[in-house]
């Protein structure tokens, strides 16, 4: 055992005291900041690469266009914590829940359960009544979900059905309290010229020490081995989401591979070629297959062959490629209604 992986567990178990210090010393205090209602949405400072995912930089625009419409009088505040520094980011929103109006706090990617926010935390909310609505934009384990998510969330999104490390799906006691969607998107559709569509994009890691980044880059290497040029790999540029969605919705074809702990994943990247009018080529998926037809709104592939010989087709067959990525756009716009979905989620 390492000096690091000695101490954290003794260091842990001390904040945790402080914590519960804390929240009785300040629970005596009985003012407030503000009268006014306040949701706060819960994002780590650091996503990959050193900054926000794309998905929580859609994810918060899409709430705040929602916010400005409907519930302007209200605060909506994005909390940026640390997870490097997570004890005093702890000690900033312990401030912010006792002496702050918070209505609703969401949650946007997943959390270790011991660093921000820790159980004292959550369970400090869960007795202010406080609603917590956790969004599962990745891979949760099972210790997240026995000691952070049953005993004091609200609500999860869809992906968190089927994608877990055992396999272990929603107990029965904990589906009263889930409800399933994709999470919502708002892109510029002004910036898509069908006609200017062409090749084909892929966007995302490749980390060849897990399974899943072997996989993928078996599939790109096969690519590129049967002279196919690829948007965006092998080099993938540090660039802004608006730099992703452009070249995103100036491709044809966009390939997405949905392997982790299992093949059922929904990521935001389906959501994005869909909303771009591209045509997505997407790993078998039986999750996407609940909302989605394969041939109809977009095309699954299983071996490396079958996806090269598919990216071949639409290729060489550019209307019918237009015409699927249309029709999954179509169905994408019916199915996520931004309005609807946020008018639900501040109903809880």
């Amino acid at each position: 055992m390492t000096l690091k992986e000695y101490i954290r567990p003794i260091r842990d178990f001390i904040f945790e005291k402080v914590e519960k210090i804390l929240i009785h010393l300040m629970g005596a205090c009985q003012f407030r900041l503000s009268q006014t209602s306040t949701t706060f949405i819960l994002i780590e400072r650091k996503g990959r690469h050193g900054k926000e995912s794309m998905a929580e930089i859609n994810f918060v625009r899409s709430l705040r266009n929602y916010h400005q419409k409907f519930h302007a009088k209200n605060n909506l505040r994005v909390f940026y914590y640390n997870n490097a520094f997570w004890l005093k980011d702890s000690i900033i929103f312990i401030f912010m829940v006792i002496f702050g109006n918070i209505d609703r706090v969401i949650y946007t990617q997943r959390m270790s359960h011991h660093k921000f926010p820790s159980q004292n935390i959550s369970r400090l909310m869960k007795n202010k009544k406080i609603n917590q609505i956790y969004f599962w934009m990745d891979s949760n384990h099972s210790t997240l979900w026995d000691k952070m998510i049953i005993p004091n969330s609200n609500y999860c999104d869809y992906a968190i059905l089927f994608d877990n490390p055992n396999k272990r799906f929603i107990p029965d006691n904990f589906k009263s309290k889930t409800f399933f969607a994709f999470t919502p998107y708002e892109i510029d559709n002004s910036i898509i010229d069908l006609n200017e569509k062409q090749g084909v994009f892929f966007s995302g890691m490749v980390n060849l020490e897990s399974v899943y980044g072997k996989r993928r880059f078996e599939y790109l290497t096969f690519l590129i081995a049967n002279n196919l040029k690829i948007i965006g790999w092998p080099k993938i540029d540090e660039q802004d989401y608006n730099s992703y969605i452009k070249k995103l919705s100036t491709s044809l074809i966009s390939i997405n591979f949905s392997w982790y702990h299992c093949d059922d994943t929904l990521n935001g990247r389906s959501s994005e070629t869909l909303l771009c009018k591209t045509l997505l080529l997407q790993s078998k998926n039986r999750s996407l297959k609940k909302f989605l037809k394969d041939g109809k709104h977009y095309v699954s592939f299983q071996t490396k062959k079958d996806l090269l010989d598919k990216i071949n087709y639409f290729l060489n067959n550019r209307d019918e490629a237009i015409e699927i990525a249309q029709n999954g756009f179509n169905r994408y716009s019916d199915i996520v209604n931004n309005t609807n979905f946020w008018n639900f989620v501040y109903s809880l």
